[in-house]
C-alpha cells in the first residue's frame, strides 16, 4: 500500500513538473519572433510637431518596495549594481489644456499590492509600502472630461486599478486603446490581467491601427509600438508634451526595462527571471532596450518604466504624496 502511495505521489510529481515546464517552454516559443518594426527617429521626432500637444505629465505611485538592484538587473552586466532600488508601481496620467486626459497603467489597490509584494520579501526586498489614496486620487484627477487607457502590457500590477478606475467613471465610460497584438495574443501570465478588464463595463475598446508608431485618436502627440518581448502584447508609449517652458519627449517603457538603467547600458533582467518567472524573448528585448538607449542619446527622450520609482522621481513626474519608501 505504501509503495503504491509513493508511486502515486511520483506521477503526481512528474505530471505537475511536465505541466510547468510545457507552459514554460510553449510560453518561451510562442513569444519569439513577436513585436512591430521599430520606429525611425524621424518618425518619433515627428510627434512634437503635431498640433494641440498635451500640456502635462504626471505619475501617481500605487506602491513602494526598496529591494536589491539585483532583483531587476543582471548583476554581472549591471553599471552600478551596489545602488539604491525602489520597485514603483506608477500610473501615468497626460494632460491636454481642454482637459482631456490619457491613462497609461494603473497599478493596484493595498491589499492585491501587499499580495504582490511578499514573494519579493524572499529575495531580499524590504515590505511593500502600499499608498492607500494613489488609486482613489487617479479617479479625483480624471473624474471629468475625455478619458482614454493603455496599458504598457496587461499583466495584474499594471490593470488592477481598473475597478476603482469603473467605479468613478461608471457614466461617463472610458475609451481603451491596444494594438492588435495586446488586444489578440495572451499567455497565462497575461489572462488574470485580460480577465479583470473582461469583469469592468466602463472600457469602450478601441483597437490602434498596425503601424511601427500608431497613433490615439483624439490624444495628439501620443504614439504607441508593438513591443512585445516582456509579453506578447507589450506597448511602449512615446509621448511629446508641450509644458509651459519648454517641449518634452517621454518614452514609458512598462517593463521593457524595471530600471531605467537596463534600458539605458543595455542590460538584460536577471537570467532566471525571464527562464522562469515571466517568459521573455532575450532577442527582442535586447534589440529594444539598443533602440530606446538610442532616443535618449541622439533625440533626448527620457526613459520612464513603470516600476522604477526613482528614476521618475529624478524626472520630476511622480506626485510627492506617493515617493515614500523604506530608507527615503
Amino acid at each position: 500500500m505504501l509503495k503504491r502511495l509513493l508511486r502515486i505521489f511520483a506521477l503526481a510529481g512528474l505530471a505537475f513538473f511536465l505541466f510547468v515546464f510545457g507552459g514554460l517552454a510553449w510560453a518561451h516559443w510562442d513569444i519569439r519572433g513577436l513585436g512591430g518594426p521599430l520606429p525611425t527617429g524621424e518618425a518619433v521626432l515627428a510627434l512634437a510637431n503635431q498640433p494641440d500637444l498635451p500640456v502635462r505629465i504626471t505619475a501617481i505611485n500605487t506602491a513602494s518596495q526598496a529591494g536589491p538592484r539585483s532583483s531587476v538587473l543582471d548583476p554581472s552586466r549591471d553599471p552600478d549594481p551596489d545602488a539604491r532600488y525602489v520597485l514603483g508601481h506608477a500610473s501615468f496620467i497626460v494632460e491636454w489644456k481642454d482637459g482631456r486626459h490619457l491613462l497609461i497603467d494603473l497599478g493596484m489597490e493595498p491589499g492585491p499590492a501587499l499580495e504582490f509584494g511578499g514573494p519579493f520579501e524572499l529575495i531580499g526586498a524590504e515590505p511593500l509600502i502600499p499608498h492607500p489614496g494613489a488609486i482613489a486620487e487617479v479617479g479625483k484627477r480624471v473624474a471629468e472630461g475625455p478619458l482614454g487607457l493603455l496599458f504598457s502590457h496587461l499583466h495584474t500590477d499594471h490593470v488592477q486599478g481598473v475597478g476603482a478606475l469603473c467605479r468613478t467613471r461608471a457614466a461617463e465610460g472610458v475609451d481603451f486603446f491596444q494594438t492588435p497584438a495586446q488586444a489578440n495574443r495572451h499567455n497565462y501570465t497575461t489572462r488574470p490581467g485580460v480577465a479583470l478588464l473582461d469583469e469592468v463595463s466602463c472600457l469602450r475598446a478601441q483597437k490602434l491601427e498596425d503601424a511601427p508608431l500608431a497613433s490615439v485618436p483624439g490624444y495628439p502627440g501620443i504614439g504607441v509600438v508593438h513591443a512585445a518581448g516582456h509579453t506578447p502584447g507589450s506597448q511602449i508609449v512615446l509621448i511629446a508634451v508641450q509644458e509651459r517652458w519648454k517641449r518634452r519627449l517621454v518614452a514609458l517603457i512598462g517593463d521593457v526595462a524595471n530600471c531605467a538603467d537596463g534600458a539605458r547600458h543595455d542590460v538584460a533582467k536577471p537570467p532566471l527571471y525571464s527562464a522562469l518567472i515571466v517568459p521573455e524573448s532575450g532577442a527582442r528585448l535586447r534589440e529594444i532596450r539598443r533602440w530606446l538607449g538610442g532616443l535618449e542619446a541622439e533625440h533626448g527622450f527620457e526613459l520612464a518604466p513603470t516600476h522604477d520609482q526613482l528614476a521618475l522621481e529624478a524626472l520630476g513626474l511622480l506626485t510627492p504624496e506617493t515617493t515614500a519608501a523604506p530608507g527615503s
